[in-house]
């Protein structure tokens, strides 16, 4: 069923929003992984409502309800989810950033680096939604650094939001 105009218009904002920053400045990186990931909320959201889905919470939204939309197995698939992650597996796995703590880092590239489709997905929206909460939450400093791993952050989420607009709006 298609989106409504409304819904339709207010990702349209947001897209255009994300599509205004260069990429030049730091603060382009930070704002367009913002944007990025305010529109995934709201896509994750209305997927859970529209699908009748229950979850215990925003983080076990954003993991489960994408993975039982648009199927793990797609998710595992898509070539630009897969160039993606596997930045994140380099940034984390060498140390160059620590997203939470050494044992659940490791988990999650172990779940990155595997060839289940279950795993691999929830690994990566697992990894995605803590660089979320450590941006959002200011545990992520404003460094320059940060750029290498925002920019795989927003390609992830780019996508993402584009396969769930394309199966909403079917």
């Amino acid at each position: 069923m298609p989106l409504p105009s409304d819904t339709r218009e207010f990702i349209s904002r947001w897209r255009k929003k994300r599509d205004g920053y260069d990429m030049e400045k730091l603060e382009d990186y930070f704002d367009r992984f913002f944007t990025s990931y305010v529109l995934y909320n709201f896509l994750y959201e209305l997927v859970t409502v529209q699908e009748g889905y229950k979850f215990d919470g925003d983080q076990e939204a954003a993991v489960k309800a994408v993975r039982k939309f648009l199927g793990a197995r797609t998710l595992f698939n898509d070539e630009v989810l897969h160039r993606e992650s596997m930045q994140l597996v380099d940034l984390i796995g060498k140390r160059t950033f620590y997203v939470r703590d050494s044992v659940w880092d490791e988990k999650r590239v172990a779940k990155l680096k595997t060839q289940d489709a279950e795993q691999w997905s929830k690994g990566l929206l697992e990894v995605v939604y803590k660089i979320r909460c450590n941006t959002f939450h200011g545990q992520k400093r404003f460094e320059e650094g940060q750029r290498q791993i925002l920019n795989p952050c927003i390609g992830a989420l780019e996508r993402l939001n584009d396969r769930l607009i394309e199966k909403l709006d079917a």
